[in-house]
């Protein structure tokens, strides 16, 4: 029995389906960061594949710090232009006060108000 199981376990699509699982539940069910949820699913993921332990805990790192490499600058430009425009919601009273818009409803009144707060910010 015991065997069966480890043997099951060196599946590919298995290991697959359990990083999809933890994802998931954790996102889901946990309510946790998908950021926190993704990282241990690698980890996971890596334990239950081939391999000694600190090759393992390795390519996790090196998989991270290649993606960070490569995504960063798009990430810290999305940081900076989110900045101006959370600010400016929360300045601007006509948006604050908005709610929700119906889907026939015309573009808000306060958009120049966003413009000219988004821009003297940069």
């Amino acid at each position: 029995m015991v065997d069966l199981l480890i043997e099951l376990l060196r599946n590919p699509l298995v290991i697959l389906a359990i990083g999809i699982v933890t994802v998931v539940g954790m996102i889901i069910v946990l309510r946790v960061n998908a950021f926190i949820a993704l990282i241990t699913a690698a980890l996971l993921v890596s334990l239950l594949s081939a391999g000694g332990l600190a090759e393992k805990m390795e390519r996790v790192a090196s998989s991270f710090g290649g993606f960070v490499g490569r995504i960063g600058i798009v990430i810290a430009m999305a940081a900076v232009i989110g900045k101006p425009t959370a600010s400016c919601a929360r300045s601007c009273a006509c948006w604050a006060n908005a709610g929700p818009r119906k889907p026939s409803a015309g573009p808000v009144s306060c958009w120049p108000c966003r413009c000219s707060s988004i821009l003297s910010s940069i």
